[in-house]
């Protein structure tokens, strides 16, 4: 069973982004599937990033999120 670990569980509620943390991935409708993808990718591109293009740590872990979702 493909699933987020503690630390991206924390994230995710800290940022707020639309997934109950109560469900599991493989039950998440296609529309909350690409709601929770497109909130974490959108979410990289303003915070991940710096100014130079390096990839901070908030952009590190939406990175291992996308990589979860990926697996689904």
């Amino acid at each position: 069973m493909i699933c987020f670990n503690n630390e991206q569980v924390i994230f995710l509620k800290k940022i707020r982004a639309p997934f109950d943390t109560s469900k599991k991935l493989s039950e998440l409708s296609d529309d909350e599937y690409f709601r929770l993808e497109e909130f974490i990718a959108d979410y990289f591109q303003i915070h991940g990033i710096e100014a130079n293009d390096d990839i901070n740590d908030v952009g590190v872990m939406c990175e291992s999120i996308i990589d979860v979702l990926s697996d689904v």
